[in-house]
């Protein structure tokens, strides 16, 4: 029973971690891996942080492709990393690769479809960093705020020849009164053709940039290309690159405290 389930903790923590690799799975901290109580094997919970996004973050950025530290070691005891879990990376990682088009066919869904939005993993276009963009968004509310009370004042009339509608304004999203009329539709033209600003009519035929990136970048991971596009590494050189990477003391001293690198 013990050999049992070591060799399914080993096992299920290889596959878990391969698979990790391939999605761009981030945030395993120990309180977002499990292990069963009677047959060892490991589950992984909050998988909200894929696709490399912890990578990516502004402060504390992930340095290792998976979680292989040395309270995930220790249990392994005498075969350690180059026994059965690294034995059991390379077929996973085998079996990815003569399944890679199937993998592909089920994430190209996701660069189409039209309810997947990707607008929190947009890069910022303008260039200014998120502390000031906080600080620049705490003021558009103050005055949004500021507006909003002035359209109350405004609406307040006691003249019921007057009708009042509120616009708002599109740059500074501040709600100013309007005095006159029925309120505009922006949608309908002089011509009567109705047009509507940032809306993509090319439906399902229109990608995202992001997701495209994404899906190129497991692309490159299936086929060995992830760490040079000029050179594409056998399984067992792939393998060996990532654990070096989980493992190496130089990555795991740059995480942030909260993940326990040290465990």
């Amino acid at each position: 029973m013990w050999l049992d389930r070591r060799t399914h903790y080993t096992r299920s923590l290889a596959v878990m971690s391969i698979a990790g690799y391939i999605l761009g799975l981030g945030d395993r901290h120990p309180s977002n891996i499990l292990i069963h109580e009677r047959t060892g094997k490991v589950v992984h919970i909050d998988l909200g942080d894929c696709f490399e996004m912890a990578a990516h973050r502004d402060k504390f950025p992930e340095t290792v492709p998976f979680r292989l530290t040395r309270m995930l070691i220790m249990p392994m005891e005498v075969s350690s990393i180059e026994g059965i879990f690294k034995h059991t990376a390379n077929h996973t990682m085998r079996v990815l690769r003569a399944n890679r088009d199937s993998l592909m066919a089920v994430l190209e869904a996701f660069v189409f479809d039209p309810l997947v939005s990707w607008h929190f993993m947009q890069e910022p276009e303008d260039g200014v960093p998120k502390s000031k963009r906080k600080q620049s968004n705490a003021s558009t509310q103050q005055q949004g705020q500021k507006g909003q009370q002035q359209t109350e004042n405004a609406a307040n009339t006691n003249d019921p020849a007057v009708s009042r509608w509120t616009m708002t304004n599109t740059e500074s999203n501040l709600d100013l009164a309007a005095i006159g009329g029925s309120k505009p539709d922006p949608g309908i033209g002089k011509a009567g053709h109705t047009f509507y600003e940032n809306i993509d009519t090319r439906g399902w035929k229109a990608e995202n940039p992001k997701a495209r990136a994404i899906v190129r970048r497991i692309h490159d991971k299936l086929v060995g290309t992830d760490f040079n596009p000029e050179e594409q590494l056998e399984v067992s050189e792939q393998i060996d690159k990532v654990i070096q990477q989980a493992t190496s003391s130089e990555n795991l001293a740059v995480l942030y405290p909260g993940w326990v690198p040290l465990w």
